[in-house]
């Protein structure tokens, strides 16, 4: 919450279109990127002009489906933050650390981001489970957007390994992958869903990225 001086003069100076870094009202801060990729792991690094940093880890194993769900994959979102990235010191995790798995959960679980029923191996017995796990390293400026970015990049450099099925049989392997299969198999995703944070100072002021 700013006093009136420092709210005037954020308006003042969002009105005419400048910012202390030299950015536009309407121009999104950059994203560092960072990634790596093990035999089914990926590892997303991001960090954001306003300080934030997060990394995300999304691994591919097969399982058992949810009974309710037989022909769907698993999708599983987990957020936490490092001691030096929240401020509370109470047991438990911070209200904010909450939000931002929440809004991560929508984006990746509720928006279909991924498309659950391409992870189905063998329909009641067999599915791709995909943990999406993301670790907040320091909270800066618009956390939320750069935890999202980092879980959608994680999930985008992801790959599945190879699977063969028995005909007739509930059974399957997990090959090792030789150098005859080319490129392995990424996630089947529908979109890319990013987070976009927005100011509304005025009915018609708004700044993206404060």
């Amino acid at each position: 919450r700013m006093d009136g001086f420092n709210a005037a003069y954020v308006k003042r100076a969002a009105a005419e279109g400048v910012r202390e870094d030299g950015r536009g009202v309407e121009v999104g801060g950059e994203m560092e990127v960072r990634l790596i990729r093990g035999e089914g792991v990926a590892v997303a690094e991001v960090r954001s002009g306003g300080g934030s940093r997060a990394v995300c880890r999304v691994s591919c194993a097969l399982g058992p489906p949810e009974a309710s769900r037989p022909v769907e994959g698993r999708v599983s979102v987990t957020v936490e933050a490092s001691p030096l990235a929240t401020e509370s010191q109470a047991r438990g995790r911070a209200h904010w650390v909450v939000e931002v798995e929440l809004l991560v959960s929508r984006v990746v679980r509720d928006c279909e981001c991924v498309d659950r029923e391409a992870l189905c191996v063998v329909a009641g017995h067999w599915v791709w489970a995909i943990r999406c796990d993301v670790h907040v390293l320091a909270r800066g400026g618009n956390v939320a957007d750069t935890v999202v970015f980092a879980a959608v990049a994680a999930l985008r450099h992801a790959r599945r390994g190879r699977v063969e099925v028995a005909p007739g049989a509930a059974d399957v392997v997990l090959r090792p992958r030789s150098i005859d299969d080319g490129e392995p198999q990424g996630l089947p995703l529908m979109h890319l869903p990013l987070s976009a944070t927005l100011a509304v100072l005025d009915a018609d002021l708004v700044v993206l990225d404060p």
